[in-house]
C-alpha cells in the first residue's frame, strides 16, 4: 500500500457496510463509517480523497 502506514493515515473511510471496523491488509489503519468522519474531519490539518 505504498509503504503508508498509521504513522501517516488515521484512518480510512468507506461507505461500504462490509468494511467498517476491519483495517486494510497489512495495515493498522482501521475503516470507519462516513459519518464518524463528520465528527472527526474539522479535527485534522490534511483530508485526502480517493475514488477507486
Amino acid at each position: 500500500m505504498l509503504g503508508l502506514t498509521d504513522d501517516y493515515i488515521d484512518y480510512v473511510i468507506d461507505h461500504n457496510p462490509l468494511k467498517h471496523g476491519t483495517f486494510p491488509t497489512s495495515t493498522n489503519i482501521p475503516v470507519y463509517t462516513p459519518s464518524f468522519a463528520k465528527n472527526e474531519l474539522c479535527k485534522k490539518k490534511v483530508i485526502l480523497f480517493l475514488s477507486w
